[in-house]
């Protein structure tokens, strides 16, 4: 009889290919699991926005059949049809303090900063 600290490199080295396998399989199961859920609600949805181009084709990408279309093989993005759309976020100007041009324009008449174009 072996024990475990007398097993051999090579079986030791099998034992952890075969862990990281079964690991492997065992992720990609439950990665198509949650995947399917969350595409299916999406599917519930009347519009999907997103905050950029990048991130509207990463979608597409990873959720293929929220973009199919059955008549012609494109996709709704290549079609561009509106279920993917990019929301820009809006800026607050109120956030912004007022520029002050006369106090600038006197400054470059004093010579203290360049030309303001």
């Amino acid at each position: 009889a072996t024990s475990a600290s007398s097993a051999s490199p090579e079986g030791q080295i099998w034992l952890l290919s075969l862990v990281k396998s079964v690991y492997r399989f065992l992720k990609s199961l439950y990665r198509a699991a949650l995947d399917g859920m969350e595409e299916t609600t999406m599917r519930y949805a009347d519009l999907i926005a997103v905050n950029s181009n990048f991130t509207r084709g990463e979608v597409a990408a990873a959720f293929p059949t929220l973009t199919s279309s059955a008549t012609s093989g494109t996709t709704a993005a290549q079609q561009d049809d509106g279920y993917i759309q990019v929301l820009y976020p809006p800026i607050d100007l109120n956030k912004f303090i007022d520029p002050d041009f006369e106090s600038k324009q006197r400054n470059v008449q004093d010579g203290m900063i360049g030309p303001i174009f």
